[in-house]
């Protein structure tokens, strides 16, 4: 398979758009020089409170999502409202999901791999060692649950450790798993 074919038939399965392309491509760039997590993460931290959150506010539904949220009858429904809603103004995955986790103060976002349109490995090709993860998604969904329920306590990413890996997400039959606890 040609390289145009391979780019080509991505495109086609994840259903990307030249912008999903051009921003995985660039993480997958990044993330095969320096697979660094945290670096990433600080990165994201400063594109959402600099841009998004800004973005998010100039909305004209912005004040109609945080009442879904204050009103959700729990944290996982306030994490499906945030996430739905994410997905839906960056089109980041085909398929995203949301579930409690294993205590009442846990959600568990899940995303299948092979819909995400901004993977740095799938979309992007690159190589990172397989206990390295450069997601920008985890970042992008914690500040956005914060933003968005405003007073409440607040949300933070479960960091997975194994050893001497600490790991922002988990992949599990074919999905990438986030975990996120409410304080």
């Amino acid at each position: 398979m040609t390289k145009t074919e391979e780019i080509n038939q991505i495109v086609k399965e994840r259903s990307l758009n030249q912008w999903h392309l051009l921003i995985a491509s660039l993480l997958g760039s990044l993330g095969q020089k320096s697979s660094n997590q945290g670096a990433l993460n600080l990165l994201m931290n400063r594109s959402m409170e600099d841009f998004i959150i800004p973005f998010y506010q100039g909305q004209p539904d912005c004040d109609e999502i945080k009442a879904q949220v204050a009103s959700a009858k729990d944290f996982s429904e306030e994490m499906g409202i945030v996430v739905d809603y994410v997905n839906r103004l960056f089109s980041l995955a085909g398929t995203m999901k949301t579930a409690p986790g294993d205590n009442k103060n846990e959600t568990v976002v899940s995303i299948k791999s092979a819909s995400c349109r901004y993977c740095p490995v799938g979309v992007g090709k690159a190589k990172i060692d397989k206990n390295s993860t450069f997601c920008p998604i985890p970042t992008m969904i914690e500040k956005s649950i914060n933003f968005f329920r405003d007073e409440k306590p607040q949300v933070k990413l479960h960091l997975h450790r194994d050893g001497a890996f600490t790991r922002v997400l988990i992949k599990k039959d074919g999905n990438c798993e986030l975990t996120y606890k409410s304080s």
